[in-house]
């Protein structure tokens, strides 16, 4: 599982949460993706 944080104001809060299957999409970095299953099949 990762989880994307966002920090706000000076606490973070939690944007999204991606398991295997899905693909991570940043909302601050435009254009940014990581297919999960890229990351945990490296394990």
């Amino acid at each position: 599982m990762a989880t994307v944080l966002r920090l706000d104001e000076g606490a973070f809060e939690v944007v999204g949460l991606y398991g295997e299957g899905r693909t991570l999409t940043s909302p601050t970095l435009e254009g940014f993706t990581a297919d999960l299953n890229e990351i945990f099949a490296a394990r």
